[in-house]
């Protein structure tokens, strides 16, 4: 029951925001290879690989949670959790990336805490596995095919519905109606990171390490220095938050902007749809009439190539 519920939650929470799960995975490219870029092959093969795998990862913990098709599920799901601890231990030693994503923004976990959770998991079904039949039938194998059908056409319509609009579940810190600039914010006391600091000298040909509070006498010649994070500090719920326009950062211009700010963004200029420019404008008519900000330069420049940004 355990294993089939982490298969099920892991799996919806995923399919619930199929653009953080994508990112997730562009973070994993990026870390085993440097020929990896955003372009659109790329975006598009990221995203449907997200559905893909939180599809079959939910479709295996309902499978698991019925008992449909025992010998096969079971299998399926040992496969599934095969790959998963091997790329963990990956993830565990080479630090490619600080949580691996299992289960979305809902519950993040250290690389240490990801392999004690899978090498569990694991266990958990090498003894399913070896003993299948076991499992007990919640419904009659002539209906099975009706819950097998209807989970994965309601998994992959969850993904598409928040793919398209937004997380039915959203765990983002920058939800809608999250204070961005309060989520932002270090309270007063918080911990800091630390760091250490190694001086590196040299007298007589000899290179020597020392500390702020070693310094060597006057007769070494001072010639580099190497700080290292020892300790991580407090880190607010929104830290990479930031909107850069035309290579400048007007994050807290918008934030304390207490007028409406409009944003339209086209996220792949290649398909850019032309014949949308006609509505664009009437918002930028709508926002200039109502006294919102509203850039003439920014409006040449952005409607020549394809990103929208209204003030």
């Amino acid at each position: 029951m355990a294993l089939a519920l982490t298969f099920v939650f892991s799996g919806f929470v995923k399919a619930v925001d199929p653009l953080g799960f994508q990112y997730k995975l562009q973070d994993y490219l990026a870390a085993v290879t440097d020929k990896y870029n955003d372009g659109l092959v790329h975006d598009w093969g990221t995203l449907l690989a997200a559905i893909f795998v939180s599809a079959v990862e939910f479709q295996i913990g309902i499978c698991l949670l019925f008992a449909i098709q025992r010998r096969i599920t079971t299998k399926a799901a040992l496969l599934f959790m095969a790959v998963m601890t091997v790329l963990t231990v990956w993830i565990y030693f080479a630090d490619p990336v600080s949580d691996c994503g299992c289960f979305g923004d809902a519950l993040k976990l250290t690389n240490g805490e990801t392999l004690l959770k899978n090498i569990v998991l694991l266990a958990m079904t090498v003894v399913v596995v070896r003993s299948p039949l076991l499992m007990p039938r919640l419904i009659s194998r002539y209906n099975q095919w009706i819950v097998t059908n209807f989970s994965t056409l309601f998994i992959i319509c969850v993904s598409l519905f928040c793919l398209y609009e937004l997380p039915i579940f959203d765990f983002r810190p920058y939800h809608v109606g999250a204070n961005i600039p309060q989520g932002m914010q270090i309270p007063e006391g918080a911990k800091q990171p630390e760091f250490s600091t190694t001086l590196i000298y040299e007298k007589d040909g000899q290179k020597k390490e020392f500390t702020m509070e070693n310094l060597p006498d006057s007769t070494w010649t001072f010639i580099d220095s190497e700080t290292t994070q020892i300790s991580k500090g407090y880190e607010p719920p929104i830290h990479d938050f930031n909107i850069i326009l035309q290579g400048q950062d007007i994050t807290d211009e918008v934030l304390t902007n207490k007028d409406y700010s409009f944003l339209l963004i086209a996220p792949h200029l290649e398909t850019a749809d032309a014949s949308q420019f006609g509505k664009i404008n009437t918002i930028a008519r709508y926002a200039d009439r109502s006294g919102y900000r509203f850039s003439k330069e920014e409006e040449e420049f952005l409607l020549l190539h394809g990103i929208f940004m209204f003030l």
